[in-house]
């Protein structure tokens, strides 16, 4: 898992109106990967006097954040989804 493949799954999600097939890890996977980019970033921070002012702790931290802000419009695109076709399908 990485950036790149959360960002296709997104962009495949806003194209269609069907909900894609995901694997069953999905979501475990992009908890893992975002885990290792704070470990990652701690690490970095670690490694320098101010991490405030360390461009590769910024770096990883603008790539958590946007991993997280993603994986977030995904789920939130297949609930919203899936919370109106229960709705469809009780009228």
């Amino acid at each position: 898992m990485d950036l790149n493949e959360l960002q296709s799954v997104r962009d495949r999600e806003r194209q269609t109106d069907k909900l894609q097939q995901l694997r069953e890890s999905f979501y475990a996977d992009a908890g893992e990967f975002i885990r290792q980019l704070h470990a990652e970033r701690d690490r970095a921070a670690d490694r320098v006097e101010d991490p405030f002012d360390s461009p590769e702790v910024q770096q990883l931290t603008d790539e958590i954040n946007t991993a997280e802000q993603t994986v977030e419009a995904i789920y939130e695109k297949r609930v919203g989804r899936g919370t109106g076709t229960v709705r469809r399908t009780r009228r």
